[in-house]
């Protein structure tokens, strides 16, 4: 009997999820070997590079702007979406989408990943533009919350899914043949195109036994998977918890026998009847083998070294936090620490690599200590991140230790900087211990990401304010800050004691929704306002923020501390606007007004061929004011500047006929109530900025 295993779109594909590769492995172990897996994230790579699909998105919005182009004017509706296309539209127009595979090639190359400049235009040119034509009129703006959306059918019309699936996935069943299909959803983004997915097999395959498990449908088990039939429309099954061994007894069992009733953490529908079968808390995690990634294509994936997850413990040792929805597991275990280092140094040899993530809630100082002291003593080169608690045990000593084990990255579960709402929220930890335990990560060059949650019970605005100052006091010695707002879990202390939290609960408008809907009534009550705090001092929140999860922890090994400090202040993001520092080498520039500017050999004035006059507001006699608008030279990988709209006008005149006198004097005319000498400098300025930046030369 064939499995295929599917890690369902559409998730990060710089290394693969440990789900698939644990359980590939455990299956073998008993025997079971007849498995294929697809990525389907790595699928649609592929799909993108062999289809139509962009060109045919590229055509249509190269037509939607040329539409609105054409207008002498336009409404007040049509102007955002003329402001937003024609970034999209030089895009399309220059077909630089058809360059995606050098673009991939690049984040897999060893040398090219590592070229500041190449990797920057790459992730936050190319691939957000290329996201964008892909996105265009379809609806991958997923929300995370809902799952409501995927039980209505999705059109046909929906290319997004619809071309994908029929062209590339469905005759790879045709081939593959199996009698199985499961799909492991870990992540409410791929819930969406799983579903579809499972609908279009279900329909033309109906003989095939789909099964669907994972952590989200943990989440929905008792509100949702028990009393919805519907939920059986696309799927035979559902597994829940820990699911090695009740995916080996469904194989077992549909091989041979059929008697659904014997698989540990299934529910199923028996006639009209949904079964939910008994609960398993699953095997020893000492029992677990070593995952296999052989089942996946490592080298395909957006990384140009393999970044293996590897799990060390189940569970939390804490489990007190009152907002923590990874209560499931109920009972904390952690592997031996021998196995663990005899389990990495063999990923290490088979897969050629020294990278790993370990993906646990948090790591335990009894294992770590036996780990390190192997790590030292076998002197076993790797490299690896994971998340810890800011317990005592973090001292300088043992900091130290975790350093010299491989150590580059930390995620600490900061939450806030109010130590009173910590010990609100059963936190355990102490707010002057963390910044110590910041301080000495740093001293090490050990990179760490803070995690913090807005609107945390009873908040008012001076535990914000405290929050805000706790962490610029921290900022220089931390790499990624990250803020995410409160949601409120079933099962969770808050979920089951609101009251004492200072909230309510309200009905859910829908019982598929993941987290439940509640108001404050302590602290300040207005979700508005906490963002709108929090948004203040944003700046905070974008410390190397252009990097990926995997992207940052090869950029923290490859480069010293201090140079990387230094590459973060130059590419440092601000509000979406990525500042120019790749400048021309020269001395101080010169405008000569009988000098034409021309562009340089590595642009096309076709980038700024459409007219431009309909785009800015009306002036009023002012100079129009700065755009959020980009200017990347595809071409060559150099990123330029946000550059404002009376810099793309002064560009359209760039071409090959007018002197620098006869540009300036245009824009005189065009702004008589300006002075004359005011606009000169103003161009002057503009003309300098393009010139050092390799946009235009002289003649």
């Amino acid at each position: 009997m064939r499995l295929l295993l599917y890690i369902p779109a559409f998730i990060d594909v710089t290394a693969p999820l440990l789900s698939v590769p644990s359980l590939v492995a455990y299956l073998k172990k008993n025997g079971y070997d007849d498995i294929v897996v697809k990525d389907l994230n790595v699928e649609f790579m592929h799909f993108l590079q062999e289809s139509d699909y962009l060109e045919t998105q590229a055509k249509t919005v190269i037509q939607d702007f040329e539409n609105l182009n054409a207008l002498k004017e336009l409404t007040p509706e049509e102007t955002p979406e003329f402001n937003r296309l024609y970034n999209l539209y030089i895009f399309c127009k220059l077909q630089i989408y058809k360059k995606l595979g050098e673009y991939l090639d690049i984040l897999r190359d060893k040398e090219q990943f590592y070229d500041v400049c190449r990797y920057t235009v790459t992730v936050h040119g190319f691939f957000q533009h290329c996201f964008n034509l892909i996105n265009y009129k379809n609806a991958l703006g997923l929300d995370y919350l809902f799952v409501a959306r995927v039980m209505e059918r999705i059109p046909d019309d929906d290319r997004i899914f619809t071309q994908f699936y029929k062209e590339r996935i469905l005759p790879q069943i045709d081939q593959i043949q199996p009698q199985v299909i499961g799909f492991s959803v870990c992540y409410s983004d791929q819930f969406h195109s799983s579903v579809y997915l499972a609908e279009m097999i279900k329909e033309r395959y109906p003989q095939i036994h789909i099964v669907m498990g994972g952590t989200h449908f943990n989440v929905l088990k008792d509100d949702f998977l028990v009393c919805k039939p519907e939920y059986f429309r696309f799927a035979d099954s559902y597994i829940v918890g820990e699911g090695e061994i009740p995916l080996l007894a469904l194989l077992k069992e549909l091989e041979n026998g059929k008697h659904l009733e014997k698989v540990p953490n299934l529910i199923y529908m028996q006639a009209d009847t949904i079964m939910v079968n008994d609960a398993f808390d699953g095997l020893p995690i000492q029992e677990l083998p070593s995952p296999d990634f052989s089942c996946v294509s490592l080298d395909e994936y957006l990384a140009p070294h393999h970044v293996l997850p590897y799990r060390i413990a189940r569970g939390c040792y804490w489990n007190k936090c009152a907002f923590c929805v990874h209560f499931q597991t109920k009972h904390f275990s952690y592997k031996d620490a021998r196995l663990v280092v005899d389990d990495i140094a063999a990923l290490s040899r088979q897969y050629r690599t020294h990278f790993f993530y370990f993906v646990d809630d948090s790591l335990p100082k009894a294992f770590l200590d036996n780990f390190m002291d192997i790590i030292e003593t076998e002197g076993i080169e790797i490299y690896w991140v994971g998340n810890i608690r800011c317990d005592k045990f973090m001292t300088p000593s043992f900091i130290a230790k975790l350093a010299k084990s491989g150590c580059r990255e930390l995620y600490l579960g900061i939450e806030s900087g109010s130590q009173r709402i910590l010990d609100l929220v059963k936190k355990g930890i102490d707010l002057n211990l963390v910044e110590q335990i910041i301080h000495e990560c740093h001293k090490h060059s050990i990179a760490i990401k803070m995690n913090y949650i807005s609107g945390l019970p009873h908040e008012d605005q001076t535990d914000i304010e405290t929050t805000v100052n706790f962490i610029k006091r921290t900022a220089k010695n931390s790499d990624i800050i990250a803020l995410t707002p409160l949601g409120i879990g079933k099962g969770t202390d808050i979920g089951e004691n609101p009251s004492h939290y200072g909230v309510e609960l309200l009905e859910k408008k829908d019982k598929r929704r993941i987290f439940l809907n509640f108001k404050r009534t302590r602290g300040l009550l207005d979700f508005d306002q906490i963002e709108r705090l929090y948004k203040e001092h944003s700046i905070i929140f974008n410390r190397f923020s252009f990097f990926n999860r995997v992207h940052h922890f090869l950029y923290t090994l490859h480069l010293p501390r201090k140079d990387f400090e230094e590459l973060a202040s130059r590419l440092y993001m601000v509000s979406d606007r990525i500042h120019y520092y790749f400048m021309r080498d020269s001395q101080d520039f010169q405008l000569e007004m009988n000098k034409i500017p021309i562009f340089c050999n590595n642009h096309h004035p076709e980038m700024f061929n459409f007219n431009l006059k309909d785009i800015q507001n009306p002036t009023n006699g002012k100079i129009p004011a700065k755009q959020t608008l980009y200017l990347y030279s595809f071409l060559n990988f150099e990123i330029l500047t946000d550059i404002s709209v009376f810099t793309y006008q002064l560009l359209t005149l760039c071409d090959g006929k007018n002197n620098a006198g006869k540009i300036i004097d245009y824009f005189k005319s065009k702004f008589p109530t300006i002075d004359p000498k005011t606009l000169e400098n103003q161009a002057a300025a503009n003309f300098n900025l393009l010139y050092k930046n390799k946009v235009i030369d002289f003649i």
